[in-house]
């Protein structure tokens, strides 16, 4: 009985050790086809992530050359305006250096244009030395403008009526200028002929 029960236990072992042979065989084809799926799984998420990060790099590259042309865009349209703005200093400038002979001449035909009757011209003090010549020209006496300086008058001259007085500041002047024109000075100064 001895040997049969020693026969039965090395055949529960051969079977045994048969069973573990066909469930090693079934775990490692198990672990075989979930690392190959898990593997394929990992290199479509590389992928589709590789694709997602070239798309949003492209997207921030395209954004920031774009945001890099607007702002080169602006810089160039601020550097424009800053040079019309010296143009329209320039020309209040050489106003203000006008020899005060040639800015009297100037004066009395403002008032001869622009006065009327009984006006009064408000010199910036700077011309004080002309304001006879300007009392005494023909359009003065025609009209009745009386002159006056002005220690508070930047350079040029207002004229001083009932109802509105007129400016002309050779500051005013450039910047009437400026409004009416800087678009017109900008296109000489820029586009390209």
């Amino acid at each position: 009985m001895a040997e049969n029960i020693s026969g039965i236990i090395d055949a529960i072992a051969e079977k045994a050790a048969a069973d573990a042979d066909k469930i090693v065989a079934l775990a490692e084809e198990y672990a075989a086809a979930k690392l190959a799926a898990a593997t394929e799984e990992a290199e479509r998420y590389l992928s589709e992530s590789a694709a997602d990060t070239a798309a949003r790099c492209a997207f921030i590259r395209e954004r920031s050359e774009s945001n890099a042309r607007i702002d080169r865009k602006k810089a160039l349209a601020g550097a424009k305006a800053d040079v019309v703005d010296e143009v329209f200093n320039a020309v209040r400038q050489k106003l203000e250096n006008m020899p005060v002979k040639e800015a009297a001449q100037l004066f009395i035909a403002l008032i001869e244009k622009y006065a009327d009757d009984g006006d009064t011209a408000v010199l910036s003090s700077r011309y004080a030395a002309e304001k006879g010549d300007i009392a005494a020209s023909p359009a003065a006496v025609k009209k009745g403008v009386s002159v006056q300086t002005d220690d508070k008058l930047s350079p040029g001259m207002l004229i001083s009526g009932k109802t509105a007085d007129k400016d002309f500041t050779f500051a005013s002047i450039a910047a009437y200028y400026k409004e009416v024109m800087s678009a017109d000075v900008a296109r000489q100064l820029f586009d390209k002929h």
